[in-house]
């Protein structure tokens, strides 16, 4: 919808370094979301992450936390992973480059405990990414989060049936032949 579109226009500005416009874009696009559609996880919280985002990059960590963690609180008894793991993610970007290890940390782990099982290459590469960040090697995390499992051994990268019969493809489920 409209909100997703809104919020992958400000995703461009946020990774251009244009904040302030990303922000801008997300701002003007919320004072069309009502309370009831807060309900709809996925389909708004691009916009609150890109606004988290571009507010943390502008100088003000703390509110972008705030606005992330207020969605979590919210949607926390939902048990939607791929939601609930990607807020943890923009929180754990988040708190990393503020320097809050302790946060950071904390969303690594909520991040792994709701990708990992999946067993999806790309939500998998998303922990390891978010790993990356908190390895010694790499910057400030000394002692650090626990390394991301390996993907279990496949001949190719590529969903196997079983898993693409459990993928929602334009509102049908593909069902292998």
């Amino acid at each position: 919808g409209w909100a997703g579109a809104m919020g992958y226009i400000a995703h461009a500005y946020n990774s251009g370094g244009a904040h302030a416009e990303a922000k801008q874009i997300c701002e003007r696009a919320l004072t069309h979301v009502v309370e009831a559609d807060r309900e709809y996880l996925l389909h708004f919280m691009t916009l609150d992450i890109q606004l988290a985002r571009a507010d943390a990059a502008l100088g003000h960590p703390a509110e972008g936390l705030r606005r992330i963690e207020s969605l979590l609180a919210r949607h926390a008894r939902s048990g939607h992973a791929l939601g609930l793991g990607l807020l943890n993610e923009a929180r754990a970007d988040i708190a990393w480059a503020a320097g809050n290890v302790e946060t950071y940390e904390a969303s690594l782990r909520e991040v792994e405990r709701h990708f990992l099982p999946t067993l999806e290459p790309g939500l998998i590469a998303k922990c390891r990414r978010l790993h990356e960040l908190g390895n010694p090697s790499h910057a400030r995390l000394q002692g650090g989060a626990r390394p991301v499992p390996a993907t279990p051994a496949r001949e190719s990268a590529v969903p196997s049936p079983e898993q693409l019969a459990k993928t929602a493809i334009v509102g049908r489920t593909f069902k292998p032949q």
